[in-house]
């Protein structure tokens, strides 16, 4: 990731209905979320006054809308729209959305699947 400063949150648990199949959409299932955002804190740093940058809570706000609100297929596409949704604050230059899957149908044990983009605006 760029230089900066990072805010994030970590193992956000949101139920949500996402997959390729039927029972996936039907039932859903648990669905785990990391974001890292850069973003200049300095402002905030220097006043204590968290209006001043971008926030963690934010994130939660922008994950669960896209997460526990809308229904993809892919965990690619859900983490594109994760990333859709942060970047939309002027004052955050880059994101890496991580989605963690724990159940899947693959025939083996395993923690999760998952995926992790990057996305900045240039």
């Amino acid at each position: 990731m760029t230089d900066g400063d990072i805010i994030m949150i970590k193992g956000l648990t949101i139920w949500a209905r996402h997959g390729v199949f039927p029972e996936e959409n039907k039932y859903g299932q648990r669905f785990i979320v990391d974001l890292e955002a850069v973003t200049d804190a300095t402002e905030v740093c220097l006043t204590d006054d968290i209006s001043k940058g971008a926030s963690y809570s934010y994130l939660f706000e922008c994950a669960n809308k896209v997460v526990g609100g809308e229904q993809h297929k892919t965990l690619q596409r859900i983490a594109h729209r994760v990333a859709e949704e942060v970047l939309k604050d002027e004052r955050i230059k880059e994101v890496r959305v991580t989605i963690k899957k724990p159940f899947v149908p693959l025939g083996g044990i395993l923690d999760y699947s998952g995926v992790s983009i990057v996305r900045r605006k240039y």
